[in-house]
């Protein structure tokens, strides 16, 4: 797969959305099962939702209803933490390895389910779209892997959006109805292992704190 960078060379939101979608729909083909999942990636509050939603948007917008027959899904990574999870969060207190262990696993089978046709031997391709923190390599590496070695079903692409501590302590305090608040920013960073060079499958786009989600 060749590699993605972010388009930088183009003026608008929506532009640099549309620009993605494009250069996704010329890599899905090639793709394990004709599958190619973009997980966008981040500490709290630096726009995952915002920008995987309009990537989404745009690939549906641009190749979702036309003729090349590619399905676009979308996948927002909060719904699926145990409530367990949402309660501890809520509390102000991060998660450990083990509170996100089914959570991810949950997201990875999510990335690389089987389209619908696989059972009749026809592979249907897809673009996932997905927000998840993916904050540790291991969790990235379980996200890639399928939750299994031998299961991956997709070629998964992470996004992440590299957002200063101020910037993201800021703007989750401005933030209204989600459960993870501005107590669980400082433990997210800390946690933090952003991907290295060598990584596969990454995308960096840095963030300046004057930014918002929709200008990413």
């Amino acid at each position: 797969m060749p590699p993605l960078h972010p388009p930088a060379d183009v003026d608008s939101p929506e532009r640099r959305a549309l620009k993605m979608a494009l250069a996704l729909a010329r890599v899905v083909f090639d793709a394990p099962a004709r599958r190619v999942a973009v997980v966008v990636m981040g500490v709290a509050g630096c726009g995952k939702t915002t920008v995987a939603q309009g990537i989404a948007a745009a690939c549906r917008e641009s190749i979702g209803s036309s003729a090349v027959g590619i399905t676009v899904e979308f996948i927002e990574a909060d719904d699926l933490h145990p409530a367990g999870n949402v309660t501890k969060m809520a509390r102000g207190e991060p998660l450990t390895d083990a509170d996100r262990a089914p959570w991810l696993a949950a997201i990875a089978a999510r990335l690389h389910r089987p389209p619908p046709d696989a059972a009749a031997g026809g592979s249907v391709p897809t673009i996932v779209v997905a927000t998840c923190s993916a904050l540790k390599r291991s969790y990235r590496d379980t996200l890639r892997s399928g939750g299994g070695a031998g299961v991956a079903k997709a070629q998964v692409i992470f996004l992440h959006l590299d957002l200063p501590h101020a910037a993201a302590l800021e703007r989750v305090r401005r933030r209204r109805g989600h459960f993870a608040g501005a107590a669980l920013v400082a433990s997210q960073f800390d946690a933090l292992e952003a991907p290295r060079a060598g990584e596969p499958g990454v995308c960096v786009v840095p963030v300046r704190a004057r930014d918002t989600p929709a200008t990413v």
